[in-house]
């Protein structure tokens, strides 16, 4: 994974943002660090869990549904 090098994406993106993390990951990962990699507006969405776990627990597939019903 070091040695990746990500592209750019010319569009929009939807950030979905984890709530129980570190505050200082959390926001070093907010959407302003995706602007060099992505050309549209970046619309970032809490979701209630941790960067790591299942997005799959029914709490977090809720938000994430409503999200992007909501986004699409």
């Amino acid at each position: 994974m070091r040695s990746h090098v990500p592209g750019h994406f010319d569009g929009n993106a939807i950030l979905l943002r984890a709530t129980r993390v570190d505050p200082e990951l959390r926001a070093a990962l907010g959407a302003p660090s995706w602007h060099p990699r992505i050309a549209g507006s970046v619309e970032a969405h809490d979701v209630d869990t941790d960067h790591e776990g299942p997005l799959t627990e029914p709490a977090a597939v809720r938000a994430i549904g409503t999200v992007l019903a909501h986004c699409l």
